[in-house]
């Protein structure tokens, strides 16, 4: 995790090398289009995201970010799994794109190590 992905930002910055990989290619045209072109009366894709280490399901958005080539998550990024979770800065997430049922599945894969241990 970077700072910018923990802190008042409130979402998850995806590079869009990575997005147009494993995921784009799997939504529907209608996904794609919420995701590629947000407005005010479609601003991104709300989809489910399950946190598969507390089994636990949340809803974010998912949309292409108008100042960068980059994508994110928002819209409870920062409740759902920064503190709910406690992530910090250099932790490890893993993301999957599941095409089988439409979400997307989260794990904290390594932890930041402690600041003073060797």
């Amino acid at each position: 995790m970077k700072p910018s992905d923990l802190g008042n930002l409130c979402r998850l910055l995806v590079s869009a090398d990575l997005v147009e990989k494993h995921i784009l290619p799997f939504l529907n045209e209608d996904q794609t289009k919420k995701v590629i072109i947000p407005n005010q009366e479609r601003n991104g894709l709300k989809v489910w995201v399950r946190d598969v280490d507390t089994a636990s399901m949340h809803r974010l958005v998912f949309k292409k970010w108008s100042s960068s080539k980059s994508y994110i998550f928002n819209d409870g990024w920062t409740k759902q799994f920064v503190r709910r979770r406690g992530l910090v800065e250099g932790d490890e997430i893993g993301l999957y794109w599941d095409s089988d049922l439409s979400m997307l599945h989260f794990s904290v894969l390594c932890r930041a190590a402690a600041a003073g241990q060797d």
